[in-house]
């Protein structure tokens, strides 16, 4: 991308920090030119060494190089396995950041009655029974599962929360 703002996970959240990265094309645009930047948090120091030392970890340990890896094996699982159950109606995601959309009719993509409310009162007791806490999305529009581990997850383990996510769906009726 041309322009990227990131912020939250930056720094594991010690502190507020935000960055925004641009291109090299971009960059020579912007160049010796001046443009206002604001913020809502003061930029205090910790904020920003926390920042930086987190980018040295990100880049000593290969972190994008990693999420990347196995952001691709997170996705191709959910392609293949999930995606073809009946109550799975997309997968949709990058890197570790993933979701699996939760319907009643794969073919309409029809939602479950709300009233039965199928994230929170039938998936998640069921996963947090077999070890895994995942995210449960439900608004007006959608109700989805977030895969989005922390980004040192080895494949290991992301397995075997895929495992047990994938039984707590194959059981949904």
């Amino acid at each position: 991308p041309d322009i990227m703002v990131m912020g939250k996970g930056i720094n594991n959240v010690y502190s507020a920090f935000g960055a925004i990265g641009v291109s090299d094309e971009i960059h020579e645009i912007l160049k010796g030119k001046p443009y206002a930047l604001s913020s809502t948090g003061p930029g205090t120091l910790i904020s920003h060494a926390s920042g930086l030392a987190s980018m040295r970890i990100y880049v000593r340990d290969k972190i994008a190089e990693h999420v990347a890896e196995l952001g691709n094996h997170v996705k191709n699982r959910l392609i293949k396995e999930f995606l073809p159950l009946p109550h799975v109606g997309t997968v949709s995601g990058l890197g570790l950041m993933q979701a699996i959309e939760i319907v009643a009719d794969k073919e309409t993509k029809r939602r479950f009655p709300s009233e039965r409310d199928i994230t929170h009162k039938e998936l998640m007791p069921k996963c947090h029974e077999r070890g895994i806490i995942p995210r449960f999305y439900r608004n007006p529009h959608h109700d989805r599962i977030a895969f989005a581990p922390p980004l040192i997850i080895t494949k290991e383990q992301a397995d075997k929360a895929l495992d047990i996510l994938l039984s707590v769906l194959v059981e949904l009726k």
